[in-house]
């Protein structure tokens, strides 16, 4: 059981509607998305009506999208939700009412888990589809590294050799060694993702451990719902060609070269002079998401990772590309434009 949203309008909404410009992000925000959508998903999370009411799990929401948006950390949130109007008007907060304390926010992940925030982030992007904000003509997928919680100074004197097959780490033990290049290495995960081309909207992503190869995931991050996929030369497999075909969509993959060939290579790929044309065409466009994990990893925090675990990577994956969503979807939406 929890707590309702309040239906009548307070004194403070006329404090809101005096100090809350229009023009305002969070404004602009509340308007966009149809919070009332994501209530369903989060009944099954509190069955019991004995006890004490918890608090409203859209407005818990809302203050994770919140944190995510500005990179803020447990308490950063909690003062800020204290010090700042805009925070409490999107919350629907009073300025008179005590805000969660930050404590609160860490049992609220966890009891969402990630495959809940899936579900909330498949929910933003259908939200933006119906507003035709994901055009679909062509998803652009790649992947990128996220380094663990960990010292990695400290890592080897933390490991038990004596048992066979430990984890690198202790402290995060699915966390794994890879490689950004030949010569790059790092320890923690991989977080991948699927854009729309024309809008920069990412609409699947999800997140693995650092040693695993980006290809086995295609079929993860590779949008079904887009006319044609393209990736660099880390996917180009049989499986994952075949996978497009089987979906009925065209690829634009990026093709390894083979030893011994000058671009026979291509043409096992692209067999037709249609096809070819097609990804000669598009391939340029692969570069269009690097920009996508540079801001991610720049303004929302994703070149390191916040918690320990594979469930909370990816519960951080989905939340920024949410909140990276919700800002284009602002910026794209020109019904909140002024």
């Amino acid at each position: 059981m929890y707590k309702r949203e309040r239906s009548q309008l307070s004194f403070h909404d006329m404090i809101y509607d005096r100090v809350i410009r229009k023009s305002h992000f969070l404004y602009k925000l509340e308007s966009v998305i149809d919070w009332h959508r994501f209530e369903r998903y989060f009944d099954r999370l509190y069955p019991s009506s004995v006890g004490r009411p918890a608090y409203n799990p859209v407005m818990m929401f809302k203050a994770l999208v919140l944190q995510f948006l500005y990179d803020l950390s447990d308490r950063q949130l909690e003062d800020n939700l204290n010090d700042r109007l805009s925070f409490r008007y999107f919350l629907g907060i009073d300025p008179s009412d005590a805000v969660p304390d930050h404590t609160v926010y860490c049992r609220f992940r966890d009891r969402l888990g990630a495959e809940t925030i899936a579900e909330l982030f498949n929910e933003v992007v259908s939200q933006a589809r119906s507003k035709r904000l994901v055009k679909d003509r062509l998803c652009i997928v790649d992947a990128t590294h996220v380094e663990a919680k960990v010292n990695t100074y400290r890592m080897n004197g933390e490991r038990d050799d004596d048992a066979p097959g430990s984890p690198p780490s202790r402290i995060d033990p699915d966390a794994r060694h890879g490689y950004k290049s030949k010569n790059k290495p790092f320890f923690g995960y991989k977080v991948g993702i699927g854009i729309d081309k024309d809008t920069n909207i990412v609409t699947t992503v999800t997140a693995t451990p650092g040693n695993e190869h980006d290809s086995t995931h295609f079929p993860d991050v590779a949008d079904p719902h887009a006319k044609t996929v393209t990736a660099d030369k880390g996917y180009d497999s049989p499986d994952n060609f075949a996978l497009i075909k089987d979906r009925k969509q065209k690829a634009a993959i990026m093709v390894k070269r083979r030893r011994g060939k000058q671009r026979g290579h291509i043409k096992a790929r692209y067999p037709t002079q249609k096809a070819y044309q097609h990804y000669y065409r598009l391939k340029q466009f692969r570069s269009y998401i690097e920009k996508i994990f540079a801001t991610a990893k720049q303004w929302y925090g994703l070149g390191r990772a916040r918690y320990l675990g594979l469930a909370k990577m990816k519960l951080q994956a989905a939340m920024t590309m949410m909140a990276m969503n919700l800002k284009r979807m602002v910026l794209l939406d020109k019904s909140v434009q002024t």
